[in-house]
């Protein structure tokens, strides 16, 4: 009782790893074998042992920090009953009230503080498949002027509709959208971290309001996860099995501040030499800055799924990355002094991780933002009191392997010549590769394809955007609803299949949720 659970200042590696969730597939709810592989823009490797180590390293984190709090439970109830004005209690008492069951409740792996549930509407774009067909012939007519046609699959064109699966022009949906920090602990909103942004697509006649959080799971149509950031850090399963371990454990509620900060850095800096798990000077730049934003306000960030996922039948080499937008809700851009009040300029920095220049950049942030640690909840509630809320989503569609690659998630999928220089400024220089840096360069551009509106609603000033009990039931799984066409790829994809699956068994156990009939639940378009 004698450690103070203070939070900590570096950064979460696992914040875009993965949402704690049941899965469904075309092969099963707990299938990931090589079968699912697609062998025309995945590469098949000996990944199986790794994804079952990793999955097992998450679980194990889960079951600790359920452990961890009722500890820090217990402790609490025996320090309320002497102190009434004590850092420990009081830090006990915030972590604890936003869990459901007064704390005794296994939560996420990451992505464990919500900013808020909401509901919202979804309507697919009328010209869909027109604009998708635009763009794949476009990158079919460069391929073949610059001999590359042969090199690796050609993207292929829209011949029938049912290819675009859940996207039918014109078809509209009801979502449910949960905002999110990532870091594994429930920290005050001012240090640096992921931010992510989960979607569930569910049918337009689905009942909302009285639905219950499991009903509305098995139901889903389709998650699309993202995150204000377009890459991925590791694309290695080794790694990211070490990372894990170290990171998670320093992520426990009950440890001491030099020990999560020790246990942290080493799962950035950790040596190269050392069973091959270290970063990369890329690995290491894209983990800081996906982990290093300090924002604003939560609704007017852009969030990117980081990872692709396949449009259309296995075997079609039709691939799209996701990307959302804040707009106006009459679908234009928002206007200057929006962005502004929503996304000042400190907020489009994504160096507050740094290790050295990252506290004197924080120091630069307002003052303002550190008076209430669940500053973002707020936020994003006032805006929604407000009024509605809109968000454009994008896809970029693969082009070739070299520019568009597929099982690489640190690569950039360039959209603008703007976009280009903005990561040969901020990411490159700092790699220091000429390589890396000639390989941006020379990457030929992936534009973004408008695909549907999501309208948030508006909510009542009593809206609840605490870490409720349907809030955290929700699951949110790239692998949820219609896998058959929109399978999501690559190897770090394929490993949070078997991770998302053990980890949801895991905290259903433990939270006493009985969803064993929903193993072999499957939704069919």
């Amino acid at each position: 009782m004698n450690k103070k659970i203070k939070s900590t200042v570096l950064i979460g590696l696992l914040s875009i790893a993965s949402i704690s969730a049941y899965t469904y597939s075309q092969n099963g709810l707990d299938s990931n074998l090589h079968i699912n592989l697609d062998t025309r823009l995945e590469r098949i490797s000996s990944e199986e042992s790794l994804f079952s180590m990793t999955a097992e390293t998450i679980a194990s984190f889960v079951i600790k920090q359920k452990e961890a709090r009722r500890k820090m439970r217990d402790a609490f109830y025996g320090l309320s009953r002497t102190f009434t004005r004590d850092s420990v209690l009081n830090e006990y008492k915030r972590v604890l009230k936003d869990i459901p069951n007064n704390g005794n409740y296994a939560t996420r792996d990451v992505h464990r503080k919500t900013h808020g549930c909401f509901k919202a509407n979804f309507l697919v774009d009328q010209n869909l498949r027109e604009n998708i067909n635009n763009e794949i012939d476009k990158s079919i007519i460069e391929r073949h002027a610059d001999s590359t046609e042969n090199r690796n699959p050609l993207p292929e064109r829209i011949e029938q509709g049912s290819d675009l699966g859940v996207f039918q022009p014109g078809k509209q949906y009801k979502a449910l959208v949960r905002l999110s920090n990532g870091n594994p602990r429930n920290r005050h909103d001012k240090f640096p971290d992921a931010r992510g942004f989960a979607v569930k697509l569910l049918p337009e006649n689905i009942d909302l309001e009285n639905g219950n959080a499991l009903d509305l799971n098995k139901n889903t149509v389709l998650d699309i996860l993202s995150i204000n950031f377009p890459t991925f850090f590791v694309n290695s399963a080794i790694k990211y099995k070490t990372i894990n371990k170290l990171f998670l454990n320093s992520a426990l509620d009950n440890r001491g501040v030099l020990s999560s900060m020790a246990l942290e850095g080493a799962s950035v800096f950790l040596p190269r030499w050392l069973r091959g798990a270290g970063m990369t000077k890329l690995e290491q730049t894209l983990a800081l800055k996906v982990n290093g934003s300090i924002i604003q306000n939560p609704l007017f960030e852009n969030y990117f799924s980081m990872v692709p996922s396949r449009l259309g039948i296995k075997k079609s080499a039709r691939a799209v990355k996701y990307t959302w937008e804040p707009i106006a809700c009459d679908g234009s851009k928002l206007s200057q002094s929006e962005l502004q009040r929503g996304k000042p300029e400190w907020s489009n920095n994504h160096n507050y991780a740094y290790p050295v220049q990252g506290p004197f950049l924080r120091a630069k942030v307002p003052a303002s933002k550190y008076e209430n640690p669940y500053y973002l909840r707020e936020k994003a509630k006032s805006t929604l009191v407000a009024g509605k809320f809109c968000y454009q989503l994008y896809f970029q569609m693969y082009r070739d392997q070299k520019s568009t690659n597929i099982e690489d998630s640190k690569d950039i999928w360039i959209s603008s010549e703007e976009e280009r220089k903005d990561w040969l400024k901020n990411v490159a220089s700092e790699v220091g590769d000429s390589n890396y840096t000639n390989s941006i360069k020379n990457k030929k551009l992936a534009p973004r394809i408008k695909a549907a509106i999501l309208t948030l609603d508006q909510v009542e000033s009593d809206h609840e955007t605490a870490n409720s009990k349907f809030c955290e039931d929700l699951s949110f799984n790239p692998w949820h609803g219609n896998t058959q066409l929109h399978k999501p790829l690559g190897q770090i994809s394929r490993m949070k299949q078997k991770v998302y699956n053990l980890v949801r068994r895991t905290r259903h156990q433990l939270n006493g949720i009985d969803s064993k009939s929903l193993e072999n639940q499957r939704t069919s378009y």
